[in-house]
């Protein structure tokens, strides 16, 4: 929560009940952005997974060449529905 989304709940909570509203819609506010904020770091940590799993193969075959393009190519080889969502946004 941003220090002035903060301030504004704190001098909501000191109002009393007048702000209750105000301070529930701040918080479901809240929530729509921490969830998204998790979807979207759940995405980077498959990724990050990805790019582990293709290095410690790359490592145990000595090469990068047992794939057929990089580590973001294998990635959204394995992960076709995944491209046409990031090229969308």
């Amino acid at each position: 929560m941003s220090l002035k989304d903060i301030a504004a709940y704190v001098s909501w909570k000191q109002e009393g009940d007048s702000s209750l509203l105000a301070r529930l819609n701040l918080i479901r506010n809240q929530r729509l952005t921490l969830e998204q904020n998790i979807r979207n770091l759940e995405k980077e940590l498959t990724k990050l997974t990805h790019k582990q799993w293709y290095y410690e193969q790359a490592v145990a075959a000595g090469t990068e060449s047992i794939f057929n393009g990089d580590c973001e190519y294998e990635y959204y080889r394995a992960h076709p529905d995944e491209q046409q969502t990031e090229s969308e946004g």
